[in-house]
């Protein structure tokens, strides 16, 4: 059975479901006695809907869809934009993607056009511009539909993040800012976006790090980075193993953890003090602080703390960690996800769970 649960480990749904699909802004799409409901944990309210499947409430708005038609329905189950045959995306930041002919635009909440469907491809809207791919080049466009940057003739362009946005073109990627100049040249063969002041470049296979005005601050020099800094460390892996940098370039923690946690999860990152790593010598995993000592038991798998709260694994069972990885939720679910808005789904097997 599916419960959601708080950080206190307390179980937030009454009984438990045959499945809970998803949760998000306080609801949840459920799967019981072969009927899908939405759960509103904010009134304790349990609607029985018709549909095929709801994704997650995004925008305050809900994509379902039923009979291969698409359409949204409110936090009441309020049909709020009728089934279509359109291709929708969710909404964010007050639109939404949709795809008629082939073809991508973007609608409002009162279901009203506001970028006609001409694009190959559109990213969802950030910072006011949206990435969009027209004929075999990439630009932005604005939500009146005034389009940018498609004289650079970019290959890619990605999201904007604190008013810059990665882009690549002749197979080399760069920046641009918010007036689509190239802040930082296309130069690089691959770069990450910036973090704590700083990005990570890639040059002839290795990785370093630049500053907003395109300086190399820290040499190209390690085989992988981990995505950024974080609580100003950044794993780094040179010879197969991994350690930790200040922004100086100083080697803070020793190379003396498993390069793979950086490679096959991407997650390795500070938050409260706290890191995931995995140990080469007992092949376990742990979480450690900026000192690099251990501050965790050893577990099979274990995730980046989220809300102060890490999940984790030993035995294919699920549990929490809090940021001084002391077990605060005990290993007790056959599966668990990272918590979001407060809130875990989990999954008990054991029927007497319920008592």
């Amino acid at each position: 059975m599916d419960y959601l649960i708080n950080k206190a480990g307390e179980k937030i749904t009454p009984v438990g479901y045959e499945k809970i699909i998803n949760y998000s802004e306080g609801m949840a799409c459920i799967h019981n006695n072969n009927k899908n409901e939405l759960f509103n944990i904010e009134d304790n309210t349990v609607m029985t809907h018709k549909y095929d499947y709801v994704l997650p409430y995004s925008d305050g708005l809900a994509l379902f869809k039923t009979s291969n038609r698409s359409g949204f329905i409110n936090k009441k189950n309020k049909i709020v934009i009728p089934l279509s045959k359109n291709n929708y995306r969710s909404f964010k930041n007050g639109v939404c993607a949709f795809k008629l002919k082939g073809r991508w635009g973007f609608i409002d909440k009162y279901n009203e056009i506001i970028i006609n469907p001409i694009y190959r491809d559109v990213w969802d809207f950030q910072e006011g511009f949206s990435g969009v791919r027209k004929g075999s080049n990439m630009g932005f466009i604005d939500k009146e539909g005034n389009e940018f940057g498609f004289t650079h003739k970019f290959d890619y362009v990605d999201d904007f993040s604190s008013g810059l946005a990665r882009v690549k073109k002749s197979g080399k990627m760069g920046f641009v800012n918010q007036v689509f100049e190239e802040v930082i040249p296309c130069i690089y063969d691959s770069i990450l976006n910036f973090s704590e002041g700083l990005a990570a470049v890639c040059i002839d296979n290795k990785w370093g790090f630049i500053n907003t005005l395109n300086e190399i601050t820290i040499e190209c020099q390690y085989d992988f980075t981990a995505l950024n800094f974080s609580e100003g460390l950044c794993g780094i892996v040179k010879n197969n193993k991994m350690g930790f940098i200040d922004k100086s370039g100083k080697l803070v923690i020793d190379y003396q953890y498993d390069h793979n946690l950086i490679i096959n999860e991407c997650q390795v990152a500070f938050v409260n003090n706290s890191c995931p790593i995995k140990c080469t010598k007992n092949n376990k995993q742990a979480y450690i602080n900026k000192n690099g000592n251990i501050i965790s038991n050893y577990f099979d798998v274990i995730y980046s703390t989220s809300e102060e709260r890490g999940l984790v694994i030993e035995n294919d069972k699920y549990g929490f960690v809090n940021s001084e990885g002391e077990i605060v939720i005990d290993l007790k679910y056959d599966f668990a996800m990272s918590f979001k808005d407060g809130i875990s789904i989990v999954t008990v097997k054991d029927k007497f769970y319920e008592k």
